[in-house]
């Protein structure tokens, strides 16, 4: 894969490289995409993702190559040396899932393409640095925070993808395509049909050669979420802002992208950067998900209440950021601190947060006294939203007592 990602630089086939293009000129829209552009992109998205592809594309005999993947150029600068685009490849029919995709920007220097994917920080080099024609200002930073997605532990401040208070059904967590690892979806149906915005971001369209398309949302944090199936969607283009709980389309079963599908339903998946993400004990609409020991199965758990999957039910209480559990930012003087399974050192190391990462606390325990980058002194413990543990020496909380209740 390493020499695929070496392919990302291409010499130029065609084209003769005009003059700079004025400050703010108006961008060319819906631009054909040279196939030397083409090749670079198609090259880089198959070497970055080709793991997840093999995963997602689950389909015996189907190898992705250069064909099968789609790249769409959304805006260019009038010299055509900066280019601002999708990519995707396509489902085989057999498939039941949602496509691998990602943004692109490439810029010609010399006669050869620089292509760099959303997630990167080349990307978000080039996302910065493009003109305000390719990419405009209010776009970049949520483009560029793909590449240093917000911590896990600050939780995702996301509400599901319909009105809030209303109840839908989900058939299950699983992945891409069903039985794929890791399972970063969620298929929902039900209520009044109308998918909405699970977190305000960015819009953009892939497989735009449909009548319906899939849609993702580049989000401030730097994650993104997917809905694939959908239909009569907005009519909003690329780049523009979405408020969260915004109309986006209805559930459906389109195929912009291929694959299949039964049932109308939206295909939600959950990605941070250019990585796919379990849903695995992560909270949206105030409901914690938990995935099954087969696809299409797992479970939601509120306060005490829990509903298996495949089920219905699932009351959408906004996102788990609005309701009164108390936030609080890691110090470490730079460094990192370990999470725990458990309110103790004696228990594993599960992961680790950054200092200035926001976290948010579900309860609190006693347990191992540790000192922190102060020379503070503390025992308690601080369970957070996604079930794992960190002192309390080392959350800037304003106080060295419990700031939240103690954990049943």
């Amino acid at each position: 894969m390493a020499g695929l990602a070496a392919a990302a630089l291409l010499g130029a086939t065609t084209g003769v490289l005009a003059g700079a293009a004025p400050a703010m000129a108006e961008p060319v829209r819906g631009v054909a995409v040279e196939p030397a552009l083409a090749s670079a992109v198609s090259g880089r998205l198959l070497a970055d993702q080709g793991e997840q592809i093999a995963a997602t594309y689950d389909a015996p005999g189907f190898r992705p190559a250069a064909g099968d993947v789609l790249v769409e150029g959304k805006r260019a600068s009038r010299d055509r040396n900066w280019v601002f685009g999708g990519s995707v490849v396509r489902m085989p029919g057999t498939a039941h899932g949602s496509p691998v995709s990602a943004l692109f920007v490439g810029h010609r220097v010399d006669g050869r393409w620089r292509v760099e994917l959303e997630g990167g920080t080349g990307f978000a080099a080039l996302v910065r640095s493009a003109p305000a024609e390719v990419v405009p200002d209010d776009e970049r930073e949520a483009l560029a925070s793909t590449a240093a997605p917000a911590a896990e532990e600050a939780g995702l401040g996301m509400a599901l993808p319909w009105k809030r208070g209303q109840s839908w059904g989900s058939a299950g967590v699983h992945g891409d395509s069903g039985s794929s690892r890791p399972y970063n979806s969620i298929d929902f149906s039900g209520g009044d049909s109308r998918v909405l915005a699970a977190r305000a971001g960015k819009l953009y369209r892939f497989c735009t050669n449909a009548r319906w398309h899939l849609i993702k949302l580049v989000h401030d944090n730097g994650w993104t979420t997917g809905y694939y199936h959908t239909r009569n969607q907005t009519d909003k283009r690329d780049g523009a802002q979405v408020a969260a709980g915004e109309f986006l389309g209805q559930t459906g079963n389109e195929l912009p992208c291929g694959g299949r599908s039964s049932g109308a339903h939206v295909h939600f998946t959950l990605w941070k950067g250019n990585r796919a993400v379990a849903v695995n004990g992560r909270t949206i609409g105030g409901w914690t998900f938990y995935e099954g020991s087969r696809p299409y199965s797992g479970y939601a758990e509120r306060n005490g209440r829990r509903i298996n999957l495949p089920g219905g039910g699932i009351v959408n209480y906004g996102a788990d950021n609005d309701d009164n559990t108390p936030s609080a930012t890691v110090r470490n003087k730079g460094g990192t601190v370990n999470l725990r399974s458990g309110p103790g050192v004696s228990y594993d190391v599960v992961g680790t947060v950054r200092d200035g990462d926001v976290v948010r606390i579900a309860c609190t325990a006693r347990g191992d006294e540790l000192t922190g980058p102060w020379g503070n002194k503390n025992d308690v413990w601080d369970r957070l939203t996604t079930g794992n543990w960190i002192s309390d020496a080392f959350v800037d909380t304003g106080t060295n007592e419990p700031v939240a209740p103690a954990c049943g």
